[in-house]
């Protein structure tokens, strides 16, 4: 099996009806389509600076795919990895949420308009960026490598945390980038190993697992392989207002 078989079929999304953004995106001078999320501007920065042109790169949750078509733009070759249709995901399985079932049935239906969101910018923007819906496995199976794989607001939502991180960073033949918000109560340190379980019985977070201080990252890569590590912080735009953020950009051993 090559990958080029699990590219998914584009599809055909006209109008804007049916779908939700997530990213806000310039599609020409006439339209911009609104999300939650304003990265436009700041992407270098969202990248850790990461030169793209010719790479080949995999971008795991591409949501609206703002990102993905920024680093096409930029001259990567650039292949997502989406949720399997249908799918809605690691969530934590809250049975203390009397409506838990409502719950997965919108998530399910956001999910679906999220990628018609990303199918009508990808057309809007002539966009030659592959899809494959499935798992990482899915990825290993056919024998991929990219020279980037970027996990962008991604290994938040994977109760696997360990091991997905490693089987991700497997498929990075030359770099990693992670990025993820920061925290203020996880900004006290830059190395240590700080990681949060999000969901308690206090709480009803049911979208996502962990809240990370960058040193988790840079006490782990290198034990995957990865001991080039450049941390930087910056800002970026949800809902109107500011959070800061941290990205790991992350070199494989020669």
């Amino acid at each position: 099996m090559m990958i080029s078989d699990l590219y998914a079929q584009p599809r055909q999304v006209d109008t804007f009806e049916n779908c939700d953004f997530y990213h806000t995106i310039d599609l020409n001078p006439q339209e911009t389509v609104w999300g939650h999320v304003d990265l436009r501007g700041r992407e270098r920065d969202y990248l850790g600076g990461c030169d793209l042109n010719g790479k080949s790169v995999l971008e795991v949750g591409p949501a609206t795919g703002h990102l993905a078509f920024y680093m096409e733009q930029q001259g990567a070759n650039v292949t997502c990895l989406e949720l399997p249709q249908g799918n809605v995901g690691d969530l934590v399985p809250r049975t203390d949420l009397q409506n838990w079932e409502q719950i997965i049935a919108d998530r399910r239906r956001h999910l679906e308009r999220i990628v018609n969101g990303f199918w009508y910018c990808h057309g809007k923007l002539g966009s030659k960026t592959n899809v494959v819906y499935g798992t990482v496995e899915d990825l290993i199976a056919a024998g991929t490598k990219f020279d980037v794989v970027v996990l962008g607001g991604v290994l938040l939502h994977l109760r696997d945390l360990q091991l997905r991180l490693q089987q991700f960073a497997s498929l990075a033949q030359s770099e990693l980038v992670i990025t993820e918000q920061l925290l203020a109560p996880l900004d006290r340190s830059d190395t240590a190993p700080l990681v949060w379980l999000a969901p308690t019985n206090g709480n009803e977070v049911w979208d996502h697992w962990w809240r990370f201080g960058p040193g988790y990252f840079t006490g782990y890569l290198p034990i995957l392989g990865f001991s080039d590590l450049k941390m930087s912080k910056h800002e970026q735009s949800c809902l109107g207002n500011m959070f800061k953020h941290f990205t790991i950009r992350a070199r494989r051993n020669i």
